[in-house]
């Protein structure tokens, strides 16, 4: 894969998790605490929360893009050399993305321990489940490709192909990372309760809405995490294929290099869409609208 495309692709990743990623972050007080009174102490540590909420992010999202330049363009290092630098910025990018959100969601969620129980239940009495959103027998899917790919790489070294070093073993290495990842916010979305913003709960007209919108959304969510974990693990697969193709002395393949652009296209940009829309779902009514409310959207 070109250097151009690799740096291209780290770029849109460094973006969505350092940049929008900090858009979600500053919204997390009216996620989880709302418009409640607050004691002045948890109010001033609040609003100090949404002042500094993505500076942190967006300054290290600056100095990734600063280093993803250098390795990409500046800095004299061979094709491998490049790849590899490539490659850590997108698994530190992932790593500060996943390690800053459980920090903030812990941070807010002490804060709105210490306040009253909203008076709208939101929460299920019943445990959730990832298997209740799609058969669990699929995760096993991203699972056989990242063994696939493992095992193919193994054959290839022992067939001949000039694989050398720990480069052949990043793209393994990201389908690992990326699977723990993804399943790790997957455990975490079903173990935190309701999603919904305060705003929300307000609009509910029973407890029973509320939870099952909740439950559609988590639901929803699930589902995505599960594509993407699909999708990242095929892609850094094909990756692989087309690295050892070369390596044992075969041309390149156009139709590999197409499905990888395919499947990026979608990976990321859904990813940046669901990003920009996720403070959004606030404003969901949770009933048709003849039968709604006037502040909920409809009519008497």
């Amino acid at each position: 894969m070109k250097i151009p495309f690799l740096f291209t692709v780290v770029a849109l990743q460094v973006i969505a998790f350092q940049l929008v990623w900090a858009r979600l972050n500053r919204r997390l007080p009216d996620m989880l605490i709302g418009n409640r009174e607050m004691p002045p102490a948890t109010a001033s540590a609040v609003d100090e929360f949404r002042r500094n909420a993505g500076r942190a992010r967006f300054a290290l999202g600056v100095l990734y893009m600063i280093v993803l330049a250098l390795v990409a363009f500046v800095l004299p290092l061979d094709p491998h050399g490049q790849k590899i630098g490539l490659a850590t910025v997108s698994l530190v990018s992932s790593a500060t993305m996943l390690i800053g959100f459980f920090t903030d969601v812990t941070k807010i969620r002490r804060l709105s321990a210490s306040l009253p129980d909203p008076s709208t239940r939101v929460a299920s009495l019943r445990p959730r489940s990832i298997a209740s959103s799609y058969p669990i027998v699929l995760e096993a899917l991203p699972i056989l490709i990242t063994l696939a790919t493992i095992g193919g790489t193994i054959w290839a070294m022992q067939h001949g192909a000039a694989l050398n070093g720990i480069g052949p073993w990043v793209r393994p290495a990201a389908q690992v990372f990326y699977i723990l990842l993804t399943v790790s916010l997957s455990i975490f979305q079903v173990r935190t309760g309701s999603c919904l913003t305060w705003k929300a709960r307000s609009l509910q007209s029973s407890p029973e809405e509320a939870v099952a919108l909740t439950d559609r959304i988590i639901r929803l969510e699930l589902r995505y995490l599960f594509i993407c974990r699909v999708a990242m693990a095929l892609l850094f697969g094909i990756m692989q294929v087309r690295h050892i193709r070369i390596a044992m002395g075969s041309p390149d393949s156009d139709a590999l290099q197409l499905t990888e652009w395919a499947i990026l296209a979608v990976v990321l940009g859904q990813l940046i869409i669901y990003l920009l829309r996720h403070p959004m779902r606030s404003a969901r009514p949770s009933i048709p609208l003849d039968k709604a409310h006037p502040e909920n959207g409809g009519v008497r």
